[in-house]
């Protein structure tokens, strides 16, 4: 079979990595070869290396100086997906959540509004050569509260406007029809895994 790309998109706490694990596991049980490259962060060298750096660095940081580095480290993580050899690579954030956040972190931050904003980041994105390389974008969608109640850690003011303006932008860069919208609101796990696994199984099979 020819390599397939698939994210696993969406905002923090909408499930997609309980999912992209479960997927994972069962690919690999059908004896594909499958595998979750490692997060932007650790491709580009433009991050702060320690977690605790990190957290202080997102707070503080021009959020332009963010957006480039989780940007470049995207499109260094697309070229390794392209050189891998493998039948199934799955994204944990992939083209739709990676511009979506960059684009939600100008409107929060900068107080751009989203089409000003969605032209800053595509500048940004096309001089670094980052675009979309998945065969397959699934987002998986979460309301605002949901998403609050299941995120662990204390949630600022700053970072709940974040979360709003990262709800609105990835509805918008998501309606394209080539990806595929599963909401997790009020379902269980088995449930999302099962709707996850039949679509991948169809794009397998066309």
């Amino acid at each position: 079979m020819k390599k397939t790309i698939i994210e696993f998109g969406g905002i923090d706490g909408s499930g997609k990595s309980t999912q992209i694990k479960k997927i994972h596991d069962y690919f690999l049980k059908q004896e594909l070869n499958v595998i979750i490259p490692n997060s932007c962060v650790d491709f580009s060298e433009l991050y702060p290396q320690t977690l605790s750096e990190r957290k202080e660095w997102y707070k503080t940081a021009n959020p332009e100086e963010i957006v480039k580095a989780n940007l470049s480290g995207a499109k260094l993580c697309n070229d390794y997906c392209l050189d891998i050899n493998c039948d199934l690579i799955l994204l944990d954030r992939g083209f739709v959540t990676n511009k979506s956040s960059s684009v939600a972190r100008m409107m929060s931050r900068k107080k751009m509004d989203f089409l000003s904003s969605e032209r800053f980041i595509d500048s940004i994105a096309s001089d670094l050569g980052y675009k979309k390389i998945e065969d397959l974008n699934i987002i998986y969608s979460a309301s605002i509260n949901t998403i609050k109640s299941r995120i662990k850690y204390p949630i600022t003011k700053s970072f709940e406007d974040y979360l709003q303006d990262f709800c609105y932008s990835i509805k918008q860069v998501s309606s394209d029809k080539n990806n595929r919208i599963i909401l997790s609101d009020n379902r269980g796990k088995e449930d999302v895994f099962e709707e996850t696994k039949r679509t991948i199984n169809y794009l397998l099979m066309t």
